[in-house]
């Protein structure tokens, strides 16, 4: 009787998180953190050059902190101020809709350039985008998309599983090429520097070829493995895409 009732007691709870949920509603609407689901008419996103920014929701002016989520005409976003380290109210877009919603925040940040003595020139950093992966259901709060939370949201669905594979197999060689590319820079920079500060008096000075090799196929290592970063979460995507069919 006991084993009965465990049963009952897990299937009434897997059908309250399925069916407690609130659906994501088709047009505009907003949902703040006091008061929850608003249907509206237009949404509006605006920046000013020398204010923090805001929100126009039929006229009613709105601050990012109040918005937990948002949908207009250009996608469904929400607010990840939660899952940011210092509270920052920045918006996830939306790439998947379903019973799953998986968003994605993208930043481009700005590295630093390199001043040469030597010639007097100054080059100039390049820029990297930073891409974060947050999942919910209904409008619940968000979760990271990472892997381990995944493999458990989608169990039930084999495809969806292959997909996660494939992201997991992504970051284990982004990973490796970090490595390598660490390790092949820091080798031809020490035998680089090694060779060059010693003192060969009147014998021929051995060539530096192979150093620069080892560091330039260290730097494209780290080029490599960049771009599988930037390409890993169409993996997820995919996985969410195949769960929400």
């Amino acid at each position: 009787m006991k084993k009965y009732l465990i049963i009952l007691m897990l299937f009434i709870s897997f059908v309250a998180n399925i069916y407690g949920q609130e659906k994501v509603p088709y047009g505009n609407f907003i949902y703040t953190y006091s008061q929850g689901l608003k249907k509206v008419d237009h949404v509006r996103f605006e920046r000013p050059m020398f204010s923090s920014p805001y929100f126009i929701v039929d006229s009613v002016k709105y601050d990012n902190e109040d918005l937990k989520f948002y949908k207009n005409e250009a996608g469904f976003y929400a607010n990840i101020k939660d899952q940011s380290f210092w509270g920052f109210a920045g918006f996830a877009e939306c790439v998947s809709q379903g019973e799953i919603n998986l968003f994605k925040y993208e930043t481009t940040g700005q590295s630093v350039g390199t001043y040469n003595a030597s010639t007097g020139t100054f080059t100039g950093g390049g820029s990297m985008n930073r891409i974060s992966n947050y999942y919910n259901r209904g409008f619940g709060e968000l979760k990271d998309a990472t892997y381990k939370n995944l493999l458990v949201e989608l169990a039930d669905n084999p495809v969806s599983q292959i997909h996660l594979e494939e992201y997991r197999k992504a970051g284990k060689r982004q990973n490796w090429l970090i490595v390598a590319g660490s390790v092949a820079v820091g080798a031809g920079l020490a035998t680089l520097i090694s060779k060059t500060s010693k003192d060969y008096g009147d014998n021929p000075e051995p060539s530096v070829a192979p150093n620069v090799a080892l560091i330039i196929g260290g730097m494209a290592s780290f080029g490599v493995s960049y771009h599988i970063y930037l390409s890993k979460p169409k993996h997820l995507q995919k996985a969410v895409d195949t769960y929400n069919m």
